[in-house]
């Protein structure tokens, strides 16, 4: 039975995956901007419904990308093992709307469900939307979609 290994965190009520072969690294926002890095906020590249969204523990994913990209996402949680057969895809009306977001997918952990993202569509939502990093929302500011 085929593995797949995700990345485990929680952005703005969200429980999030991705897969652990497309991550180079996780930095905090500081190293990232020392490399001369603009981390862009995961929340403006995917839809949050409108709802604020808040980094308690803002930290830099690093995409395998060529150039790699920052991506902020919240400190992660978790590293979760789960089958393929384990992973669902999105219902047809869904997927045609997520494909711009990267979201491809849902599995189930005992808590609940964790949406599935793919950092490869996020790195060219990333390119075609500049990657700003400026105003990242944090504990003390929220930003509202």
């Amino acid at each position: 039975m085929d593995k797949l290994e995700l990345l485990l965190f929680t952005l703005g009520g969200v429980a999030i995956g991705v897969d652990t072969e497309q991550v180079a690294g996780i930095i905090t926002l500081e190293q990232a901007e020392e490399r001369g890095m603009e981390p862009a906020p995961l929340h403006r590249m995917m839809p949050f419904g409108g709802r604020p969204v808040t980094y308690r523990e803002p930290r830099a994913l690093l995409t395998k990308g060529d150039p790699p990209r920052a991506v902020v996402i919240e400190a992660p949680e978790d590293i979760l093992a789960t089958g393929i057969d384990a992973v669902h895809p999105l219902p047809e009306t869904l997927a045609a709307c997520s494909a711009a977001t990267g979201i491809w997918g849902a599995t189930v952990r005992k808590d609940g469900i964790v949406l599935l993202v793919d950092l490869d569509k996020l790195d060219k939502a990333l390119t075609r939307r500049g990657g700003s990093g400026q105003n990242i929302p944090t504990i003390r500011q929220e930003a509202v979609l």
